[in-house]
């Protein structure tokens, strides 16, 4: 069997522990704090970098230099391969690509095989391993680079950035522009163009639902499914959204609405498999507690996803004094409450009449 080596870089999401769990070759980028380099993923963990971003710190990153590329190629050099396959993100988009030419040139190496996957993060990682298990299979350089061809018209990228920060300070977005869109509370969703020369805008919207449906709206006009197909999702500091991302996008079938919490002053995601409720089911609803109406008006709207008929909304404690009661009447809700609290007055909780009607 042919003695081949897989290369990537860190613009691919991968870490050393992927990497050498798949026998891949990584090479660092270098990430520049407060005036010091450091290789990603050997100087500098990923928890190392977001917290220097929490700490208000800006590191900014650039391709390796031809020097350290030059290194590694005369250490794979002495190996003895019969071929190194090195996958890097759009040539467009960094010049990584055009620096591992330049070692290869430098070198004078003609066993070296560069591929511009015209991708960017974990897309490029999926190549990197498909093409190590091609490689291993005995698979030869044509046949690997025809493979990664094939998913590299196969694939599809989005972009959430949860602010437009670093948008800004990367010139991709001017500061008023920046500025404007955040007091608007305005978020964009992202992605690659199909030759992977830019990123460009792929919707806007005010709230977070709207992009993870778009997001689902573009899996279906592609056809993507997560049976068939292989989703990633990778993300900066925000497990959270990732986590809702995949909920969303591993089962396609779920009702989603947002609801924001006066209390907790964080806007949350709530979601229901339409598996559970068919057209025409007749809908009661029971929460604990009334008052802004935000949860109880969510589930309405997840009903009226379903087509489903709410018949009434049942509630244990309901804080009169707030408006969540006339907005749910206002849309023509049947509401009971056990207790209504009217109002606190010296220490003490004045409760209203409780309501004693009964559904039909």
């Amino acid at each position: 069997m042919e003695k081949y080596l897989i290369v990537t870089d860190t613009t691919s999401a991968m870490d050393q522990e992927i990497a050498q769990k798949n026998g891949i070759e990584l090479i660092s980028l270098s990430v520049i704090v407060d005036g010091h380099e450091y290789k990603d993923q050997v100087d500098i963990s990923t928890k190392q970098l977001y917290d220097y971003l929490r700490d208000g710190k800006i590191p900014s990153t650039s391709q390796p230099n031809t020097g350290y590329l030059v290194e590694q190629m005369e250490k794979w050099q002495e190996e003895d391969y019969e071929a190194i396959i090195i996958i890097t993100c759009s040539a467009d988009l960094s010049g990584t690509n055009n620096g591992f030419h330049l070692a290869k040139d430098t070198v004078g190496l003609d066993n070296v095989y560069i591929y511009d996957s015209r991708q960017v993060g974990a897309p490029v990682m999926d190549m990197a391993i498909c093409a190590k298990q091609l490689a291993d299979e005995g698979k030869t350089v044509d046949e690997i680079f025809a493979a990664l061809e094939e998913k590299t018209n196969h694939s599809f990228s989005f972009l959430y950035p949860d602010n437009f920060k670093q948008l800004s300070r990367s010139g991709r977005l001017s500061p008023m522009a920046a500025r404007m869109a955040s007091m608007l509370k305005i978020k964009a969703l992202l992605c690659l163009d199909e030759q992977g020369k830019a990123v460009d805008k792929y919707t806007m919207s005010r709230t977070e639902v709207k992009i993870l449906k778009s997001i689902v709206d573009k899996f279906h006009e592609l056809g993507v499914n997560a049976k068939q197909h292989k989703i990633y999702i990778s993300h900066a500091d925000n497990e959270i959204f990732a986590k809702k991302a995949k909920n969303v996008t591993m089962n396609d079938d779920l009702l989603i609405t947002e609801v924001y919490s006066f209390t907790k002053k964080l806007t949350s995601t709530v979601q229901i498999s339409s598996k559970l409720i068919e057209e025409g089911d007749k809908v009661l609803i029971i929460d604990d507690f009334l008052a802004n109406g935000q949860a109880a008006l969510g589930l309405v709207h997840l009903m009226e996803q379903a087509k489903a008929e709410v018949v009434g909304l049942g509630m244990v404690i309901e804080k009169s004094f707030q408006d969540g009661r006339q907005k749910l009447l206002d849309q023509g809700m049947k509401l009971t409450s056990l207790a209504r609290i009217e109002k606190f007055e010296d220490g003490k909780v004045i409760f209203a009449p409780a309501d004693d009607k009964d559904f039909d």
